[in-house]
């Protein structure tokens, strides 16, 4: 089971069942390069893999018969679990949504647990490690952390976080515009209880939450490409594909292993892919 909308296509093609878990209403910004629609739209569709959300959980194991569909639900991960006994949890979330303890610790017998980002360590909240950050983005291991995402984004045409507009409060999304919408520096994009979300650059809306997201102050609810490329906001990011190839590396090492530890990181071109 995953927990990020950006990252299961590689999974799903490569022979994996995929179920995405999130919160009711999520904030995800970046619904072009993900099936965070399916929350809001019911579907959503990347690179020929569709989402579609299970308003009952008694529904998702049919929908995962289905070889081109992704099951995506806002039941409990522990839920989910009980009902479909999948192989491996894949937590990519950047915050730990309060949740207590190591998730190693709070996972079924059996159940491989894999971290995604610079808050888990290999070996004590999970069994696998995965770096997000930019420049490592796919490096894996067993033992110990990463370098997660404490780095700076890249620069999209000589702009750096300038291009995002944070959540100046807690409460619900309101949108004026639309993704892949060209927008102008100072643009208003939408408001958050009525406080106003500006865009500080001009270019295209590579990322918005949905209208009637929940977001939390400071989180980034809206990107602008100053690129003006808007083929940009829909499809497969390369970030996410380097750290999906992670995740089907280290599920590889793990079933030829047999559990016995590598201890070592192992970069992402190495990613192999289950048949």
């Amino acid at each position: 089971m995953l927990h990020d909308h950006r990252r299961p296509f590689k999974r799903r093609a490569a022979g994996w069942a995929v179920v995405l878990v999130d919160d009711i209403d999520p904030s995800a910004p970046h619904r072009g390069l993900s099936f965070a629609n399916a929350w809001y739209l019911g579907s959503a569709e990347i690179a020929g893999i569709a989402a579609c959300f299970c308003s009952s959980v008694k529904s998702i194991p049919s929908l995962l018969h289905r070889r081109d569909l992704v099951a995506a639900t806002s039941w409990s991960w522990p839920a989910v679990a009980a009902l479909v006994a999948p192989d491996v949890l894949v937590d990519t979330r950047v915050t730990d949504g309060g949740a207590r303890g190591p998730l190693l610790a709070r996972a079924p017998d059996g159940l491989a647990t894999i971290g995604c980002g610079h808050r888990f360590t290999a070996g004590v909240d999970v069994e696998v490690a995965v770096d997000t950050s930019h420049a490592w983005a796919g490096r894996w291991t067993d033992a110990g952390g990463v370098s997660g995402d404490i780095d700076e984004p890249p620069l999209l045409g000589g702009v750096g976080v300038e291009r995002f507009v944070a959540a100046p409060r807690t409460g619900r999304m309101r949108t004026r515009c639309w993704i892949g919408e060209t927008v102008d520096a100072g643009a208003i994009v939408g408001d958050v209880n009525g406080v106003p979300l500006v865009a500080a650059v001009g270019g295209v809306l590579r990322g918005l939450s949905a209208r009637g997201a929940r977001v939390d102050a400071g989180a980034i609810v809206a990107e602008v490409d100053p690129r003006g490329v808007a083929e940009s906001c829909h499809g497969l990011d390369e970030r996410g594909v380097r750290v999906s190839d992670g995740v089907l590396a280290a599920l590889e090492a793990r079933a030829l292993s047999r559990g016995a530890s590598v201890s070592r990181l192992h970069e992402p071109d190495a990613a192999v892919r289950r048949a």
